[in-house]
């Protein structure tokens, strides 16, 4: 059954944007938000759709189940919210990351989606940004990633660094095998001041020796970067962004010892990052899947990413590099733990 409607759940700078996407596609739309009163003024002047106004989720009682429920509220409190739409028999969610805040929360989610044949997307727009594209297009040139390494101030590892995760699983093809690092997290999440905001270097090392590292600064201001190494090429993203070059080809009949390296100053591309025209941009790429009817979630990466997480997470706790998928022991001591990430 198509989607006809809209939940949107959340109404802060993230719910704002998905509403910009809702307003283009639904007739009909409800917000729910603690704080409604006071935003309703300004959301009502959102023009050509129906708009419903709830202070909770609680004050709905019936859906349609051609309903899409979209959960952009705190990170802890998505379970609660997707637990609550799925007793009211919605099949359609776009779930902002990381999905859920436990083990536990997000084994539930999962379960739920395969006895009830939920569509469940989780709202990671990097992946369909425009320089993955471009390296797609490249790749008989380039070749195949072997590490992304993601550096800058304070960005957060929890809150920005689940894009990069999910961003690793897709470009490597495959989850990573191990996880280790340290991280500290400061009282500055902008979202509640309870919620972690950490800072630190982690990394997740995969098969065939590719690895993600992420360094984040608290202390610094100075915004994130992305580099994509290939083995005779880099990718760089920066703002919007995106340089790709390559070790020039006379360069590289001299590299005959494995130890040997270069500098890539061969420009194979340089431009835009990621699309800025809204109804073009990887959100909306998002929502336009979401629409068609059949699509699948079988390329979501919101699962694995937010365990893959939740796992560096637990190997910065115990200060032990962990193995990874989780180890019965582990999964077992950590499981009903809420991380208090958004």
């Amino acid at each position: 059954m198509a989607i006809q409607e809209a939940i949107l759940v959340g109404v802060g700078s993230v719910g704002k944007t998905h509403l910009q996407h809702l307003t283009q596609r639904f007739n009909k739309i409800t917000l729910v938000d603690p704080k409604i009163e006071k935003i309703k003024k300004d959301l009502e002047k959102q023009a050509g759709t129906t708009l419903e106004f709830k202070n909770s989720i609680y004050e709905i009682s019936f859906v349609n189940e051609s309903t899409l429920v979209v959960i952009a509220n705190w990170g802890p409190n998505h379970y609660e919210v997707f637990k609550y739409f799925t007793k009211l028999g919605i099949k359609h969610f776009l779930i902002e990351k990381p999905l859920a805040d436990s083990l536990k929360d997000l084994s539930t989610m999962r379960k739920y989606q395969k006895k009830h044949k939920l569509q469940i997307v989780t709202h990671i727009p990097i992946l369909n940004a425009k320089f993955i594209k471009y390296l797609e297009m490249n790749k008989t040139m380039i070749g195949k990633p072997i590490a992304i390494n993601i550096f800058g101030g304070a960005k957060c590892i929890a809150t920005n660094g689940i894009h990069y995760v999910a961003l690793a699983n897709k470009l490597f093809v495959n989850r990573p095998i191990e996880v280790g690092g340290y991280m500290h997290s400061d009282p500055i999440n902008p979202r509640e001041i309870s919620f972690k905001f950490y800072e630190g270097s982690v990394f997740w090392r995969y098969p065939e020796k590719n690895q993600l590292n992420i360094s984040f600064s608290n202390s610094s201001k100075v915004n994130l970067k992305i580099e994509i190494l290939y083995k005779y090429a880099k990718a760089e993203i920066y703002d919007n962004t995106f340089k790709l070059t390559k070790i020039t080809d006379i360069e590289i009949e001299k590299l005959h010892k494995p130890s040997s390296t270069r500098y890539p100053i061969d420009m194979i591309y340089e431009g835009e990052a990621y699309e800025n025209k809204i109804e073009n941009n990887e959100t909306s790429e998002i929502y336009n899947m979401l629409q068609r009817e059949n699509s699948s979630n079988s390329n979501d990466y919101g699962f694995g990413a937010t365990e893959d997480l939740i796992s560096g997470v637990i190997a910065n706790r115990i200060r032990k590099r962990i193995t990874l998928p989780l180890g019965r022991t582990t999964k077992f001591l950590y499981f009903k733990e809420n991380w208090n990430i958004s």
